[in-house]
């Protein structure tokens, strides 16, 4: 009876096994902390004038994570603009701002502007914790409201880390 029972968990451990190896796990990534609390959203945008057909207006975006020393790191942020705002066809590096510094570069695709993340310089630490990337596209980016009154959702995408934030224009 002792080898039935053996047998039978035995069985069931390989099949358990077996369930979890066929089941597809997706890959670790870090998860956009929210430094408040509950009540304050991972990603927050805020608009210069909410006036429905303003231009130019200075965007400011807060995106929340963990970040290594502070520190935004490698790569580029991709910010998609509401296809009912309006987006120049290029915005000049200056008129972007990393954490209060100028934007190595920036490239305009449509309503997707990448802004590439400055390199940072010195000394550097291990202590990975909440930090949050501000991006501030200025008055000199160009960039225009929709000229409808709603709400309209800003994506932005950091490396693996996907963000929504939302601005609401009045009338």
């Amino acid at each position: 009876m002792t080898i039935r029972v053996a047998g039978i968990c035995s069985a069931i451990v390989a099949a358990t096994a077996a369930t979890v190896a066929s089941a597809a796990t997706p890959p670790v990534q870090p998860i956009p902390i929210n430094p408040g609390g509950p009540n304050i959203p991972a990603a927050t945008a805020t608009l210069s004038d909410r006036k429905a057909g303003a231009k130019p207006v200075a965007l400011t975006i807060r995106v929340h994570y963990e970040m290594v020393c502070g520190q935004p790191g490698f790569g580029t942020a991709v910010i998609t603009i509401p296809a009912a705002a309006t987006v120049p066809d290029s915005i000049p590096a200056s008129a972007v701002l990393v954490n209060g510094k100028s934007a190595p570069a920036v490239e305009v695709n449509g309503h997707k502007v990448t802004v590439s993340m400055p390199v940072h310089r010195g000394v550097t630490c291990l202590v990975v914790g909440p930090g949050t990337l501000t991006l501030l596209l200025t008055h000199d980016a160009g960039l225009g409201n929709p000229r409808a009154a709603g709400t309209y959702a800003i994506h932005i995408r950091r490396n693996k880390l996907a963000f929504t934030a939302k601005v609401a224009i009045s009338a």
